[in-house]
C-alpha cells in the first residue's frame, strides 16, 4: 500500500482505474483495487468437475496406490502419476453426469507380470481369488506377494488386504463383512516382489456378493 501527500492527483479519494485512493487519519493512501473474476468457462467447469470426481475416487484408494505407479519422471509422486493416468483414461459420460469408467481404472502400474486370467468369485462372506501362474516364465517369480483392494460401492466402504498369498499359491480367500452380501463389489489385484521395491499393474475385477 502506497500513501501520498497531495501528490500528481491531488486529494483524490475513491476508484480510479486499477487503484483506490482513501484518507486515513488525514493521511491519503493508495491500493489496488479488488479484481473480479472471471465466470469459469464451461471448459473449465468440466475440468474441476473431472478433478472433482477422480480426486474423490483415488483419495480412498490411496494406499493401495502407494504400493506403486511408476511414472518417467522420477520427481512424480505415485498418487500423482495415478490421478494424471486415471484422469486421461477412466471417467465417462458428459457434464455434469461423469462417471468414473472403473474398468479403465489403474491403481499401480510396473514391471512385475500383473496378475493374468484373474478371477474371483464370492463363497458366503468371503472371496476367492484365483490366477494364473506361468511356471516356466522366467519373470515370474513364486515369491511374488498378491495385495487386494476392494470397493464396495453402495457402502462406499474401502477394503485393503496386503501380501496375503504368493504367486505360486495360485488362489486366496478374503473375508468381507456379512453386510456386503448382495453388493457387487469392485477389486483390484496386484503382485510385489518379496522386498516390496517392485510391483506389477493392477487387474480388475467384479463380483457380485
Amino acid at each position: 500500500m502506497a500513501r501520498q501527500t497531495l501528490g500528481p492527483l491531488g486529494a483524490t479519494s475513491g476508484k480510479l482505474a486499477h487503484l483506490v485512493y482513501f484518507k486515513k487519519d488525514d493521511n491519503g493512501f493508495v491500493r489496488l483495487a479488488p479484481q473480479r473474476k472471471a465466470a469459469p468457462t464451461a471448459a473449465q467447469l468440466e475440468t474441476n468437475a473431472k478433478f472433482a470426481l477422480m480426486q474423490n475416487f483415488l483419495g480412498k484408494v490411496s494406499g493401495f496406490i502407494a504400493k506403486g505407479f511408476e511414472s518417467k519422471d522420477s520427481k512424480t509422486s505415485a498418487y500423482n502419476e495415478a490421478f494424471r493416468v486415471n484422469l486421461k483414461q477412466a471417467i465417462s459420460g458428459t457434464m455434469p453426469e461423469f462417471q468414473i469408467a472403473f474398468e479403465q481404472v489403474q491403481l499401480t502400474n510396473g514391471k512385475l507380470p500383473k496378475p493374468s486370467t484373474i478371477n474371483a468369485q464370492a463363497a458366503d462372506s468371503s472371496m476367492n481369488v484365483t490366477w494364473h501362474y506361468n511356471t516356466t516364465a522366467s519373470n515370474e517369480s513364486g515369491l511374488d506377494k498378491l495385495s487386494v483392494v476392494v470397493f464396495n460401492p453402495d457402502k462406499d466402504t474401502v477394503l485393503q488386504f496386503d501380501r496375503i498369498a504368493d504367486r505360486s499359491e495360485v488362489t486366496a480367500s478374503i473375508e468381507l463383512p456379512p453386510d456386503f452380501s448382495g453388493d457387487e463389489v469392485l477389486t483390484w489385484a496386484c503382485f510385489q516382489n518379496e522386498r516390496g521395491d517392485q510391483v506389477s499393474s493392477s487387474s480388475f475385477v467384479r463380483v457380485q456378493m
